[in-house]
């Protein structure tokens, strides 16, 4: 399971405060693209999508593929 920096979570959460720009949060949008942006940063993620790419190599590009057909992407 991937970790994250639960403490930093917790200040976005109470202060309201953008700690890469330094500044208040504006509006919910940018409030969960925060915490989104705090999670998925979290080094252990990369490590972990690295080991499934070594375990499942074809599922994860079959996986890729579909969602590029979806979005329109080639």
């Amino acid at each position: 399971m991937s970790g994250y920096d639960v403490l930093a979570y917790k200040a976005i959460k109470r202060d309201r405060w953008n700690p890469w720009e330094d500044k208040p949060i504006k509006d919910a949008n940018e409030f969960f693209r925060l915490q989104r942006k705090l999670v998925n940063s979290d080094e252990s993620r990369s490590v972990a999508v690295l080991e499934l790419l070594e375990k499942h190599p074809r599922e994860v590009h079959r996986a890729y593929m579909e969602m590029s057909m979806m979005l329109g992407e080639s």
